[in-house]
């Protein structure tokens, strides 16, 4: 009987030490300044057309009426750590996957229908959320979403490789 009690006793002991007191929580995820933006897959334009892939380290371009134009494309450490530090100064991270701007619609993107796709990986956390431009609305999240696409952007569009590119036959009515 003792012998039953000792090795009960032990198991017990053996699973306090072990921190088997209880379920352990998963870690709550890191906020895009905390931990390095590791990989971001950006979509813009009409359909989401022109991409922009770190991992791949590409960018392809929508030439409208011809077949789209793929180049190697990297964005610098810096670089990624800027779109990080806007993503979450902006709260990017608590947008819904799919999102719709609020808000009274101000005035019709005439040629500018966009559509838009971020998806960021940070350690182990990938975020993705996607959204139509149709209307300017007063949607101060809208706003904040714009500021990120244009520093993206404008990291693109900064890069030799994207300026040797052509410019598209075409466009979209």
């Amino acid at each position: 009987m003792w012998r039953i009690i000792s090795i009960i006793g032990a198991l017990v002991a053996l699973g306090v030490a072990g921190g088997c007191g209880g379920p352990e929580l998963p870690p709550e995820p890191a906020s895009p300044s905390a931990v390095a933006l590791t990989e971001l897959v950006f979509a813009y334009g009409h359909g989401g057309k022109n991409i922009l892939d770190t991992a791949k380290g590409t960018f392809t371009k929508d030439m409208i009426a011809d077949p789209p134009l793929t180049v190697g494309l990297r964005l610098t450490e810096a670089e990624l750590e800027r779109i990080a530090k806007k993503m979450a100064e902006i709260g990017f991270l608590a947008y819904p996957e799919v999102f719709e701007p609020r808000g009274e619609r101000l005035y019709y993107a005439v040629g500018m229908h966009a559509t838009y796709l971020i998806s960021a990986f940070f350690g182990t956390t990938r975020k993705t959320v996607r959204w139509n431009v149709e209307y300017t609305t007063a949607d101060p999240d809208e706003a904040r979403l714009g500021e990120l696409t244009r520093l993206i952007i404008g990291f693109i569009e900064a890069k030799a490789e994207y300026g040797r590119l052509p410019e598209p036959r075409g466009a979209y009515q």
